[in-house]
């Protein structure tokens, strides 16, 4: 079973570090603390979807991108989740979101 707290904290780490950013000016890029970036590193922290909001839209990518392991490497699973998730409508998307708050 995949541990997807370890897994999405793991992608933004490696996302921070692709990035060339210290932890202080992703900090800063996503409007979190440096100790809050600092606890989603090191998995004290688990993430609310405000967190994840932000981190997504200062990179340009959505909160699934986070989830995949070598998500940047995928793009073909990317934009098949995404093709999908346009069809949706707010009451499938709010669904989508509740699940995933579950997985937590």
């Amino acid at each position: 079973m995949v541990d997807y707290q370890t897994l999405l904290t793991s992608n933004i780490k490696n996302l921070r570090k692709t990035s060339g950013l210290t932890q202080e000016k992703f900090a800063e890029l996503v409007d979190v603390s440096v100790d809050g970036i600092r606890n989603i590193e090191k998995n004290r922290y688990t993430l609310s979807a405000k967190t994840i909001d932000s981190i997504c839209s200062a990179f340009k990518i959505t909160p699934f991108e986070l989830l995949l392991p070598d998500a940047q490497q995928d793009e073909e699973i990317i934009e098949e989740i995404h093709n999908k998730l346009k069809l949706c409508d707010n009451d499938k998307l709010k669904r989508i979101s509740k699940i995933i708050d579950l997985v937590k």
